[in-house]
């Protein structure tokens, strides 16, 4: 089997652009062709790590996003030994299966398995193990492996798409090389992470629906041209897999346009009490909240006059600017009743959390305020079309069942409809322009690809929706016979040292 896995691949885009993606028409005309459900929040590092293992975010616990206002971000490393030896590749090996794979994001540095794996860091910076066995380091020219993360300006958007496409290109010439040198292999496995980054920087000027579309220019078919690069190389995967070989093209999510306007979660738990300041309730001119307002004036100068290159390089000369995005110097986690934390970003994806202890002396009742706060945001509305603001909100175990990890989530859970992200302001409108969405216009959807050589019972579920990521480790496993992970006996591998 040949799995390739493609970052950020959308569904519907794919199968709306099948005139122009004839590899990809090849695929479900002989097998399968849809959408593949992505995890909740949807993003890469949960989505991944729920492909390789099987396991659901509420069960494995990796939820972050990557905020690249932090200046570290570039440092953020995730501790490997919770899910190695957990991966379907594992699993085969574990059962005698020779695997090969190249780039599995976040599963860094490689590790021993029955075969070849190779990955690189993704917001990690450094030089470290990339390839086992080492001594295969000898043999090839390693490519830039992990992906892309200094945000590219005006200037340099040119550059950056040069590069993603060189990485890409870099990157497939090197698997091709690895499978047909060290080859044959049962498991042949190889993720590309660029897609997803040129569409978060590029979105605005392929899409003539969105607000900030510049118009004709040089960059407005770099999506699509996109799309038939990655088009090309699952072709070329389809020309090596024979009769007895399967090919399977799979993404973490979908992609899109990125929110146009923002909700400010906070600012209406504010006013209807569940959230206290520690400013400006009795002094309007106090410090804190004209900082505050400050901010936002700031943000909409900047977005306005399409100067929004700027943000980033003030946001890295400013202390704490993370408390200022969110607007965390305001607002004691401590002292309230509930407060929107900074679960996942600026994304429709997002949650409250209550605090049981401030409830509690408070006389309110866990289960009772949670009621509330449902119930408040979904009868919140646009202020001047109408349109709800909330396509569903609920308690977090009536959504995602019970898991390992469901603490880690926010006790109340939801999701914005389309055109909806979650912002922090307060002292504002409950509803603002996503001052942000000229510099990364593509946001993550929910449906992203699935498309392969062959059918399985776990494609076509009885209810119509498209199959889980939770799948997929299963689906891969089922074609070779073995059980779902979690259900074979592993190798005792605990002598090895991990991260």
């Amino acid at each position: 089997m040949v799995v390739i896995g493609i970052d950020g691949m959308d569904g519907e885009f794919v199968r709306d652009h099948l005139d122009v993606l004839p590899n990809f028409g090849r695929l479900k005309q002989r097998g399968h062709g849809g959408m593949l459900r992505s995890v909740f929040p949807t993003d890469s590092i949960p989505a991944w790590i729920t492909i390789f293992t099987g396991i659901p975010p509420v069960e494995h616990g990796f939820l972050d996003a990557i905020d690249y206002f932090k200046k570290d971000h570039k440092n953020y490393e995730v501790d490997i030994s919770v899910f190695r030896d957990k991966t379907f590749w594992d699993v085969l090996s574990a059962a005698g299966h020779r695997c090969c794979v190249v780039n599995p994001f976040m599963a860094y540095p490689a590790w021993d398995i029955n075969g070849i794996m190779v990955s690189g860091p993704v917001f990690v910076e450094g030089s470290k193990e990339m390839i086992t066995p080492a001594s295969l380091g000898e043999s090839y020219e390693l490519p830039s492996l992990g992906g892309i993360v200094d945000f590219p300006t005006k200037k340099t958007l040119g550059a950056f798409c040069q590069e993603s496409r060189q990485y890409t290109l870099d990157q497939h010439t090197f698997a091709l090389e690895l499978m047909e040198k060290e080859g044959p292999f049962d498991l042949f496995f190889s993720t590309y992470l660029t897609l997803d980054r040129i569409q978060h920087f590029l979105w605005r000027y392929h899409d003539p629906g969105d607000p900030t579309y510049p118009g004709p220019s040089e960059f407005q078919s770099v999506v699509l041209d996109a799309y038939k690069m990655f088009d090309t190389i699952v072709g070329d995967y389809l020309d090596r897999c024979d009769d007895e070989t399967e090919l399977l093209v799979i993404s973490d999510h979908g992609h899109g346009r990125r929110c146009t306007e923002v909700v400010n979660v906070n600012e209406i738990l504010r006013r209807a009490g569940f959230l206290e300041v520690k400013a400006g309730k009795k002094n309007p001119l106090d410090p804190r909240r004209l900082l505050q307002m400050s901010k936002k004036l700031t943000m909409e100068f900047l977005d306005r006059h399409d100067l929004t290159d700027l943000t980033y390089t003030i946001a890295k000369l400013i202390p704490k600017t993370r408390a200022l995005k969110k607007a965390s110097f305001l607002v004691d986690e401590d002292s309230n009743l509930a407060y929107a934390p900074y679960f996942a970003g600026t994304n429709p994806c997002g949650g409250v959390a209550i605090n049981r202890e401030r409830a509690s002396a408070a006389g309110r009742e866990y289960n009772e305020l949670r009621r509330e706060i449902v119930e408040l945001l979904r009868q919140r509305k646009h202020p001047e079309s109408g349109r709800p603001l909330f396509a569903w909100v609920e308690n977090r175990e009536d959504f995602l069942g019970n898991g390992a990890a469901l603490g880690k989530y926010p006790d109340v859970l939801y999701l914005m409809n389309s055109g909806y992200g979650t912002s922090w302001d307060l002292f504002g409108p409950t509803v603002a322009i996503n001052t942000t969405h000229r510099k990364i216009s593509g946001g993550h959807k929910v449906d992203g690809v699935l498309y392969s050589t062959f059918c399985s019972s776990l494609m076509m579920r009885s209810d119509g929706k498209p199959m889980g990521l939770e799948s997929v480790s299963s689906l891969i496993l089922e074609a070779f016979g073995l059980p779902k992970p979690g259900t074979v006996a592993l190798p005792d591998r605990s002598e090895r040292p991990t991260r």
